[in-house]
């Protein structure tokens, strides 16, 4: 079913102990594709796909942590489901992951897509923030459209999404919802001239224990153009959308922002 069908999004892989065993990874990936015959993908440590690599997913693919691993991309990731044959990055045999962090300036692709269960949390205050997805870094550029960011958390900021250090990031009929963060960005938190943008998406039920129950951005870009915003929590400033700062942008346009 399509990743932006209410019950798709909430199911949880790891409540099917069925799944066959699929393809163990872990370490790094070379220019490749993985299939959905050779689906599901259990990740037993951290993967990585390295700077001047490209790693392909066919529709059908499911990633499972079996490791409260992160999947790291230096490289470029595609990542391009159907409606009717999503790919998606769950929990598996493990409790929670560290998200997709992308970085190292390449371009990377996804859409029909759901990245649930991430739980960015370590030794820096980084590591723990960005629990769905993490982006850094001048050059880097993530595309992510007709996907499902559901049920992700982080230790520190941004459970849904982090933006940081120039990076760019584009969202297009998405739906964030059901993040939550210890201090800043249930949906996103974004900094330092990372450019975020959403169009025709949907940020709901999203919380933060300080400031940007849907988002904050903190010296950040963000563009919000036909969006959504709505029964979003913060504990302390902005339950739908924060914006402070002296260097960052926010536009907003034809967007609802009611019930946070």
């Amino acid at each position: 079913a399509s990743p932006l069908d209410p019950d798709w999004s909430r199911i949880d892989m790891g409540a099917f102990p069925f799944v066959k065993t699929g393809t163990t990874v872990a370490g790094e990936t070379a220019t490749g594709t993985w299939t959905s015959a050779a689906s599901p993908y259990r990740v037993t440590g951290a993967v990585t796909v390295p700077s001047g690599a490209t790693l392909t997913m066919e529709p059908g693919v499911a990633v499972l942590f079996d490791s409260t691993a992160p999947f790291l991309v230096k490289g470029a990731l595609r990542a391009i489901g159907t409606e009717s044959d999503s790919i998606r990055f769950l929990r598996g045999a493990a409790a929670e992951w560290r998200g997709l962090r992308f970085s190292d300036g390449d371009s990377s692709a996804l859409a029909f897509v759901r990245v649930s269960g991430g739980y960015a949390r370590g030794e820096t205050r980084e590591d723990s923030c960005g629990g769905g997805f993490h982006l850094s870094g001048g050059g880097t550029r993530v595309t992510v459209s007709r996907s499902v960011i559901l049920g992700n958390a982080s230790a520190w900021s941004g459970a849904g999404i982090k933006g940081t250090a120039g990076a760019k990031g584009v969202f297009t009929d998405c739906v964030i919802t059901d993040n939550h963060a210890e201090h800043d960005g249930g949906g996103l938190y974004n900094t330092e001239l990372a450019d975020i943008t959403f169009a025709n998406c949907t940020i709901s039920h999203n919380t933060a224990g300080d400031d940007g129950g849907g988002m904050d951005n903190s010296n950040g870009i963000i563009t919000l153009t036909g969006c959504t915003v709505t029964h979003n929590v913060a504990a302390d400033d902005a339950g739908g959308v924060g914006h402070h700062g002296t260097n960052g942008r926010a536009t907003i346009t034809r967007c609802v922002i009611a019930k946070n």
